[in-house]
């Protein structure tokens, strides 16, 4: 579970799969979250796929698509 800024999510955000969040989320495998402007990560779970792989550019287009 992954829970927005206490004291202000709109001023300390974090996003998942490019939206931002204002309530508690759950995280799933291959979501990806984004804490601020620039702390890029990616939720994988090895027991579902530890070989996967994701693509940088196209997370940061998800991230900037406005």
């Amino acid at each position: 579970m992954l829970y927005p800024n206490a004291d202000d999510a709109t001023k300390f955000k974090t996003f998942v799969n490019g939206q931002l969040i204002t309530e508690p989320t759950m995280i799933k495998h291959g979501d990806r979250v984004l804490f601020g402007n620039h702390n890029y990560f990616i939720f994988c779970d090895p027991k579902i796929n530890a070989e996967e792989n994701y693509d940088w550019e196209t997370a940061m287009k998800e991230v900037y698509k406005d």
